[in-house]
Formats: C-alpha cells, sequence, structure tokens
C-alpha cells in the first residue's frame, strides 16, 4: 500500500482495519506500509492515530481515528459558522449603508 495523501485518507485508514491491525498484536510490519508523504504520516503518530509498537510495527487506533474525527468535523462546524456570520455582518452593513 502506497499512501499519497489528500483524499485517499480514508482508504489507507480502511486499508489498516482491513488488515486488521487495530492493535498492537495484529500490527503490521512498517516496511510494508510505503510513505510518500513523511510529514502526514508523522502528525498522524502524532495524534495517536497511528501507534508504533515494538520491532518497528504500526496500527491504527480506532479510539483515536474516531476522537479525530469528531473534532475534524467540529472545526469545520465553527469555521462555517463564523464566515455565515461575517457574511451576515457583511451584508448588513451593505443594506444599512444604502438606507442612511
Amino acid at each position: 500500500m502506497v499512501y499519497n495523501g489528500g483524499n485517499s485518507n480514508n482508504r489507507f485508514m480502511e486499508y489498516f482495519i482491513k488488515l486488521g491491525a487495530i492493535d498492537e498484536e495484529h500490527s503490521i510490519p512498517l516496511d510494508e506500509v510505503k510513505f510518500r508523504r513523511v510529514i502526514l504520516f508523522r502528525r498522524m503518530v502524532a495524534r495517536g492515530i497511528f501507534v508504533k509498537c515494538k520491532n518497528n510495527r504500526i496500527y491504527i487506533d480506532l479510539k483515536a481515528l474516531d476522537s479525530y474525527g469528531r473534532n475534524s468535523f467540529k472545526t469545520k462546524e465553527r469555521l462555517f459558522l463564523v464566515i455565515a456570520i461575517l457574511l451576515i455582518i457583511i451584508l448588513l452593513t451593505i443594506i444599512c449603508g444604502r438606507s442612511w
């Protein structure tokens, strides 16, 4: 499996789940997974989504993945809310500016 980043995030994570690499006992050798974007891999390890084990093995932590997914959704939701409020303020400024 070669990880290219971007839109293949879900497929990459599903690959680990499909192999059953969801705990230390079922971890897979890191050599079997080729990462083209090492920075993204390091971020996922730092967030605890991928866990490195002894003997150079790795697995996906489903609890961390679930938590990351929820936090990511909340961030997008907040961003949408901020943009919506800014658009309303701009519209009100335009409408009020014309009526004065």
